[in-house]
């Protein structure tokens, strides 16, 4: 599942999958969650390619499970999806970032720093 993940970069996945999560978690009050596209230029909203990844994540949901729309997903349902995304990013991080590509994590960060991103928590 969510095989077309596998050849974006890690930065990429993490977003696509944090911006399907919060479709998932907020599917009661949005309506079409095809229309819930992010609003450029807010630090915690995607780039156009991460909420078109984080559509097609939701696509392929609804698709498995034969609803309408992710507000037909149950609680349960609901908390699995959100459960096997977060291990599904989680995966990819330690996998990329981890001993077997050094300096993958310095390549990140300053992508991230040139695209403007901001840390969640400074310190």
């Amino acid at each position: 599942m969510f095989e077309f993940l596998d050849d974006q970069p890690s930065d990429r996945v993490v977003a696509a999958v944090y911006f399907a999560a919060r479709l998932i978690v907020h599917r009661h009050d949005m309506g079409d969650f095809r229309k819930a596209l992010p609003i450029q230029g807010v630090d915690t909203e995607p780039t156009n390619q991460e909420a078109e990844l984080g559509l097609q994540i939701i696509e392929e949901i609804v698709t498995r499970e034969k609803t309408q729309d992710i507000d037909g997903l149950s609680a349960e349902k609901a908390s699995h999806y959100v459960s096997r995304l977060v291990r599904l990013a989680e995966d990819r991080l330690l996998k990329d970032l981890g001993t077997t590509k050094p300096g993958r994590s310095r390549e990140i960060l300053e992508r991230w720093r040139r695209d403007g991103a901001r840390p969640a928590v400074q310190g």
